[in-house]
């Protein structure tokens, strides 16, 4: 499976939300961008990405128009171009922003605003919400599971809606467009994850040391699409999830489209926080071919449903950026860019 490099991780911790240093590159336009932006392709030829930052170096991506990146580093000028560090399917190297005449800017930075709602900061981009709403309480999902009290964030305007019904969030209680989850953390909230007493350990030289104390799983299986993210004042890992992955009906054994959801686990840096988000995301995939059920033991129906998960997680996991709506890129973004700020004091929960 593919993750981002530590090396790649460890750049973006350290220069993150700082006004990338002014490098004048003459003749070329200069974007006003800073480290953790996005940027999109600009109609008109596909983007190269290179390995380093020129125009001899390998391509690692070729990037279609309207699709999007997100920078990590730079600027760097180098044949007549002037070049940023940028992420795109999971790999890190080098695009040109522009012409090397100045005449035609090739990226574009996208529009998004700041909300500051119940102590939390957010940019987002307009292509995910219009606006922010929040709501605290503690609800419950029946069956007796009660949600600890939390901070419940809405993003109106959200492209997708969730056809699953309540079923697929009971256990978040958040509605069919998903949101963010921000709970102040107790022994409560603790023992809802099933954390137990394990304390915090954030290390930024090596992230999955310190998520490994405190993130939940949820995935039966390797989760596809996992990376760790780095958010304004703490640390989470984010994958992708979906629903019953076996995907089966239980009079046939035949394989049901998959339902996907965008999640995120982690903590504030000063470890008095948790921080959750899912939002359900469309797919465009093929799904390897089900595999026939031997129906010899119940042990034999599990192997078989077992190795075909697999085989759709590898499947996801091996999807290019351009078969997810909406991108990956908009809510990593939108993630990395939360801040909570001071303590988050409830109103009276429902």
């Amino acid at each position: 499976m593919r993750y981002l490099s530590l090396i790649a991780i460890l750049v973006f911790s350290l220069s993150r939300f700082v006004q990338a240093q002014d490098t004048v590159c003459p003749n070329t336009p200069a974007l006003d961008l800073a480290v953790g932006d996005v940027v999109v392709v600009n109609d008109g030829e596909a983007q190269n990405v290179r390995q380093q930052a020129t125009t001899d170096a390998t391509k690692l991506a070729v990037v279609p128009p309207g699709e999007y990146l997100t920078v990590w580093g730079g600027p760097s000028c180098a044949d007549g171009y002037r070049w940023w560090q940028v992420e795109y399917d999971r790999q890190v190297g080098w695009t040109a922003e522009g012409t090397t005449d100045g005449g035609q800017y090739w990226l574009s930075k996208i529009e998004t605003q700041i909300l500051e709602k119940g102590n939390v900061l957010f940019e987002v981009s307009r292509q995910l919400a219009s606006e922010i709403t929040y709501v605290d309480e503690q609800s419950s999902g029946g069956d007796g599971f009660d949600v600890p009290p939390n901070r419940k964030f809405s993003l109106e305007g959200y492209p997708l809606a969730s056809e699953w019904g309540a079923y697929a969030w009971y256990w978040l209680g958040i509605d069919p467009k998903g949101g963010v989850m921000v709970a102040p953390r107790t022994e409560t909230i603790d023992s809802w994850l099933g954390l137990g007493n394990l304390g915090v350990e954030l290390n930024d030289n090596q992230p999955e040391v310190g998520l490994a104390k405190y993130v939940a799983p949820q995935g039966r299986y390797d989760d596809p699409h996992m990376a760790y993210l780095h958010l304004k004042n703490g640390m989470a890992q984010r994958s992708l999830l979906y629903q019953d992955p076996t995907g089966f009906s239980p009079d046939n054994y035949q394989p049901i489209q998959p339902r996907l959801i965008y999640y995120v686990s982690g903590l504030t840096a000063d470890g008095q926080h948790y921080i959750r988000a899912l939002f359900p995301i469309e797919v465009q995939v093929d799904l390897p071919p089900f595999p026939e059920i031997p129906h010899f033991s119940m042990e034999d129906d599990q192997r078989v449903f077992t190795e075909y998960a697999i085989a759709v997680n590898k499947t996801f996991d091996q999807l290019p950026p351009t078969a997810f709506t909406p991108r990956l890129a908009l809510l990593d973004a939108m993630m990395r860019s939360i801040e909570v700020i001071g303590e988050i004091e409830l109103e009276a929960v429902r």
